[in-house]
């Protein structure tokens, strides 16, 4: 039942069952028992996963004591993807131990009593088991880089990725939205915050392709982390819109926007992606409202704070080495409408994989570097009410909280029945 809830049919009851399911198997001393069948064992491996990425989600404390566990892993022969040595759910089991060390060392409310030196070397810590772990995965499941990622393989190993990878990015952006407020007056490790920021969110979005509009896929995977990515990015063209990457921007927003249009439509309305579709269209005419020549200072090369202003022409390149531009064309009323190369967002070259530094092109983010990016940082860390108030926020509330029962037809869903 905790796993059927990870999914849109039961948002009122995911948190519900799966920490009552920790409970229980803490009651039955499970995680201490080291002469359990392995079926056993497999049950309370499976509880402690769900409850550790289900902690991370909701920015609360775990139930299941790590320092307390003295049971096996058990084989899981059905996790075996992408070779002899590599089980997939082990490394989701360790993906789920990091996630718990964040809750603790950093959001915890006995970690918001430490010094920010502390919690700054509980990050660069923290760091350093995250690329460990990642670099123990194979190319094909290897956060980092869409590239890699397994689009021909069956559904199961690409949902086994992309559990990978979601659950990656969630911990980078969590790191690198506390290292912003923690290094508010350190610029060069703020800038590579910034930048990390935008490459994560891209690099969501740029996943979203291979997803499976289905019921059973957990709403974390369907719209969770897309949505965050959406906000980074959105947040990062407002607060920018004259950066030579605010263009690019635009272009991933517009994916994101295409992609919930997907789910809205395959879900009869059920989950109202239309929403997401607003914030390209806001974030498109904000910045081309701000290419508009300032009076006084028209024709500048560099506008004020980050990135280039406009000059007589408002085709503005991006950065990213493939001369994507966009440029206004009047129709004689008066009216300018940005017309995009349509091949323009698939021939931009990947990004670099996070947490390490490329040799060769690094995705030409070094301009988005120079150029600091502004990205807003609203909450105080310090404060445990704000940080409370943080906690009542969830976005799985944007897709309602209605019992529905969906009825799988062909590749979508089907209409919601009213209980």
């Amino acid at each position: 039942m905790s796993i059927y809830a990870m999914n849109t049919c039961a948002l009122q009851l995911d948190d519900y069952l799966i920490s009552h399911a920790a409970r229980m198997a803490i009651t039955l001393r499970y995680h201490k028992n080291m002469d359990l069948e392995p079926k056993h064992l497999r049950v309370f491996w499976v509880i402690y996963a769900l409850e550790k990425q289900q902690t991370m989600h909701g920015r609360a404390c775990s139930i299941i004591p790590d320092e307390d566990i003295s049971c096996a892993v058990p084989p899981f022969p059905d996790a075996q993807f992408g070779g002899p040595n590599f089980n997939w759910f082990m490394a989701y089991i360790r993906i789920g131990r990091i996630s718990s060390i964040v809750c603790t060392s950093l959001f915890s409310t006995s970690a918001q009593l430490t010094s920010p030196e502390r919690r700054r070397c509980s990050i660069e810590s923290i760091w350093g088991m995250l690329e460990g772990w990642r670099q123990s995965l194979p190319l094909a499941f290897r956060p980092g880089d869409a590239t890699q990622f397994p689009s021909g393989a069956p559904w199961v190993v690409r949902l086994a990725a992309l559990q990978l990878h979601y659950s990656y990015y969630h911990v980078v952006i969590a790191l690198d939205r506390l290292s912003l407020y923690l290094n508010r007056d350190d610029a060069e490790k703020a800038r590579e915050s910034k930048a990390r920021l935008m490459r994560t969110a891209r690099t969501i979005i740029e996943l979203t392709r291979f997803i499976e509009i289905q019921p059973h896929v957990p709403i974390f995977i369907l719209a969770v982390l897309p949505v965050s990515a959406v906000f980074i990015l959105f947040d990062l063209v407002i607060h920018n819109p004259r950066h030579p990457e605010s263009q690019a921007n635009l272009l991933f927003l517009e994916t994101a926007a295409g992609y919930f249009s997907l789910v809205d439509i395959a879900s009869n309305n059920a989950l109202p992606g239309s929403l997401m579709a607003e914030f390209p269209h806001i974030a498109r005419q904000y910045y081309w409202d701000a290419q508009k020549p300032v009076e006084g200072v028209a024709g500048e090369g560099l506008g004020s704070g980050s990135g280039f202003g406009a000059g007589t022409d408002r085709g503005l390149g991006i950065g990213n080495g493939n001369g994507i531009g966009a440029r206004e064309h009047d129709h004689g009323d008066g009216n300018h409408s940005p017309h995009l190369d349509p091949q323009s967002h698939f021939s931009m070259p990947p990004p670099p994989p996070l947490g390490t530094e490329s040799t060769t092109q690094s995705h030409n983010l070094d301009l988005a570097l120079d150029l600091d990016l502004d990205y807003p940082v609203p909450i105080d860390f310090e404060s445990i009410s704000d940080l409370q108030t943080v906690d009542s926020l969830d976005l799985r509330t944007m897709f309602g909280w209605a019992f529905s029962e969906y009825d799988v037809v062909g590749e979508g869903f089907d209409q919601p029945v009213d209980g």
